[in-house]
């Protein structure tokens, strides 16, 4: 194929659709996907408090997945690897559950709601890619951590569960540890949108603020999982996606430190006292905790060894296993009523993603850009660990996240093979998130090279 650097990479660059950087222009339809998806985030956070709203996020999300389609339908691309995966397992479970599940109805309540993650995620992959970003899922989250924040000050429950001791928040959601999730996943969103915020000083400054707040969120929800996970995040965070603005290893090493320095003092003015520390103390000193989680780990391999192929079906743990809860495990839940076929359909969308996200660091993408794929690595391995603790193949929200991260990489990769092609000629440069052509140079040959795929493919 021969390109023509100076004429045919311009005009493929500002087609529609096309190795985009910059976001696109505003329209009807972009501003009526964006109110949906918006009001989708919004409304599965108060259909658990007011049972009327589902009705309408359903049809909310029928919207989105109805957009997704389209999209996908004009480009294919978009349907990439992870969801084709998705997909599979979905299929596999339906199978091997009308196969070996004792409970259908429980199997098809479950199975129901994984399928509408995944319609949810591939709405949201073809919102990012047409889009050119994935900022607006980011804020969406980030605006359902300061709803359950500000409800929870306004209500006066965070006085009351400072004064009462072994309460725990819950704000709008009926369970605290999923409270301590939607702090967490707020955090991530402001470590995502921190390039865009740090241009103007108010939302800088915004950002800051919302830190403390949803971090003593995190700490009245006594969620231990979240708040392991956050301490987590905040390493990989500065060890993933600073690597362009802390150069040697000494001053990465002292910055870390004093970052754990600051990050220690924040906690410890909101931890002592607080039930979130009880229950620390309780899981490091009385053995019945840690002996009941190994317990039910013990019976998802028992589980699983019964029916190594099939499992015993989707959403039958608790059924199977005389239990009245789940394993309390992404990976027994899945490793036990899918097997090992639907084990490694299931995690083999996060080995795609990872590898994916690796295997573009190698390319220069531009300074925002190589920032996000190291958040986007923090926020993949984060949630990986939570999966020891939390099923999160059913959560809608953990979904919105990966497909946010998968929807940009669909952009980077198209972005990689344009840089590998033009970068090395020295005739094109990333100057500002765009495309620029280099100023010294007036005239580039053409650049003969063989047939080029789609990297990460």
């Amino acid at each position: 194929m021969t390109v023509a650097a100076s004429s045919t990479a311009a005009r493929e660059w500002r087609a529609p659709g096309l190795h985009r950087l910059a976001p696109r222009r505003a329209s009807i339809l972009g501003f009526v996907w964006r109110v949906a998806l918006f009001a989708f985030a919004v409304g599965m956070l108060l259909v658990e408090r007011y049972p009327s709203f589902s009705m309408p996020n359903r049809i909310l999300g029928i919207v989105i997945a109805g957009f997704g389609v389209v999209v996908i339908l004009r480009n294919r691309r978009v349907f990439g690897t992870e969801l084709k995966l998705f997909a599979l397992f979905i299929l596999w479970a339906t199978v091997s559950g009308l196969l070996v599940a004792s409970s259908k109805s429980e199997m098809a309540d479950v199975l129901r709601l994984v399928a509408q993650n995944w319609a949810l995620t591939m709405g949201v992959v073809a919102y990012c890619w047409w889009r050119g970003s994935a900022s607006d899922v980011f804020r969406g989250l980030l605006l359902v951590g300061v709803i359950v924040t500000v409800f929870m000050f306004l209500g006066g429950e965070a006085a009351e569960v400072k004064m009462t001791a072994g309460r725990r928040a819950q704000s709008l959601v009926n369970n605290p540890n999923y409270l301590g999730f939607l702090a967490l996943w707020g955090l991530m969103s402001i470590a995502w949108l921190w390039p865009s915020a740090a241009r103007s000083r108010i939302k800088r400054w915004v950002c800051i603020g919302l830190v403390p707040a949803l971090v003593f969120v995190i700490v009245l929800s006594a969620s231990r999982k979240t708040f392991l996970i956050l301490l987590v995040f905040a390493m990989l965070w500065f060890l993933l996606s600073q690597r362009g603005s802390v150069v040697s290893l000494q001053r990465r090493t002292v910055a870390l430190a004093a970052m754990g320095i600051i990050g220690w003092i924040t906690v410890s003015s909101f931890l002592p006292g607080s039930t979130l520390e009880q229950r620390i103390d309780k899981a490091e000193r009385d053995p019945q905790f840690s002996s009941d989680r190994l317990n039910l780990y013990g019976i998802g391999v028992d589980l699983f060894m019964s029916a190594p192929v099939t499992g015993v079906g989707l959403g039958n743990f608790a059924r199977a296993s005389g239990q009245s809860q789940y394993s309390h495990s992404d990976y027994m839940e899945i490793l036990s009523t899918t097997g090992a076929v639907g084990f490694v359909l299931y995690f083999s969308i996060y080995g795609v993603v990872l590898w994916r996200l690796w295997h573009l660091r190698r390319f220069p993408l531009g300074r925002n850009n190589d920032y996000w794929v190291g958040v986007s690595q923090a926020i993949v391995l984060s949630q990986l660990l939570l999966g020891f603790g939390s099923p999160n193949f059913m959560s809608p929200y953990h979904w919105m996240i990966m497909a946010a991260i998968i929807g940009s990489m669909v952009l980077w990769r198209t972005d990689a093979q344009w840089s590998a092609m033009f970068v090395a000629t020295g005739g094109w440069r990333i100057r500002n998130g765009r495309w620029r052509r280099h100023p010294q140079l007036t005239h580039q040959p053409a650049l003969r090279t063989g047939p080029t795929r789609e990297l990460g493919r």
